[in-house]
């Protein structure tokens, strides 16, 4: 299981993106695609959720309830030096799990706080600090 928020098309390219279909309205996804960071137009083509508000798309939270199977995919990744854009992806290794044992994410309501960036983290402090 992934935490899921809603994000608008403008700023998919900075997030993990989702699509599939509701089991419960508005609250769990059965996933039937992970994509890592789209542009834009890919996210318009090919990750709309039924129900969501026009070029509004859902995006990984980075909260995760994983089997331990994913630390085998992370490994064989790692050992193989299968990169995608340089780097290792998590995101990878969650769409094999999705193929071979299916995936669900659940829509997480209140503000999310990224960490992603140091603009972001900074801000993300400065919110915690406060009284």
């Amino acid at each position: 299981m992934v935490g899921l928020k809603r994000t608008p098309g403008r700023d998919v390219r900075h997030y993990g993106c989702v699509t599939g279909s509701w089991q419960t309205p508005d609250d769990l996804l059965t996933i039937s695609e992970f994509y890592e960071k789209p542009d834009p137009d890919y996210a318009r083509r090919h990750l709309n959720v039924e129900g969501l508000p026009e070029d509004t798309f859902l995006t990984v939270f980075g909260q995760y309830v994983f089997k331990p199977k994913i630390f085998e995919y992370i490994e064989e990744h790692i050992r193989l030096n299968i990169r995608e854009r340089g780097e290792f992806q998590l995101t990878s290794c969650m769409d094999r799990l999705r193929r071979e044992d299916g995936f669900v994410g659940c829509l997480i309501r209140g503000r999310p706080y990224d960490i992603g960036n140091p603009e972001a983290y900074r801000q993300t402090l400065q919110e915690f600090g406060r009284p």
